[in-house]
């Protein structure tokens, strides 16, 4: 039987369906990585509101019972409004790690239909070696039983 004439493609068809592994796992990797710094990025969010509750407490029982003027309600509101201000930066931390976190899902996705279409593709090859392999057998077997037939043949009188 001769050798399979398509073995080196499904050589490469391995070759490529193993970089699709890789790149699938370091794909969840990165995801993974991405979920920590959301979920990071979200406690510091979630530290900065109870301590914006904590001292806004502390800021109006130290105000409470002491006389202020004017500028110092002021400066009071200001304090409070910076600390809302804070606040809106940690929203947009936690805002852009979501949005990185939905990207590397969107890479990891990538990455697992890329696996599955190289598989396919391998398969398919493996398929037609095995479609191939039925029928290379079939004839040699066929090729064999002509040459059997040649030696067994009765001799007939004219030869």
């Amino acid at each position: 039987m001769s050798p399979y004439p398509l073995a080196a493609l499904i050589s490469i068809r391995e070759l490529r369906e193993e970089g699709a592994k890789k790149a699938l796992v370091a794909a969840e990797e990165r995801l993974k990585e991405a979920l920590a710094q959301e979920e990071k990025a979200q406690n510091a969010l979630e530290k900065w509101r109870q301590y914006v509750i904590d001292e806004t407490e502390r800021r109006w029982g130290s105000l409470l019972g002491t006389k202020t003027d004017t500028q110092g309600l002021l400066g009071f509101r200001g304090g409070l409004n910076d600390l809302g201000l804070r606040e809106a930066e940690f929203e947009a931390r936690v805002l852009e790690a979501q949005k990185v976190t939905q990207d590397k899902r969107e890479d990891a996705r990538k990455a697992r239909e890329e696996l599955s279409a190289r598989r396919r593709a391998k398969e398919k090859l493996e398929s037609h070696r095995e479609v191939w392999q039925a029928e290379e057998a079939k004839e040699t077997e066929r090729l064999e039983g002509l040459e059997l037939e040649e030696y067994t043949r009765p001799l007939l009188a004219d030869e």
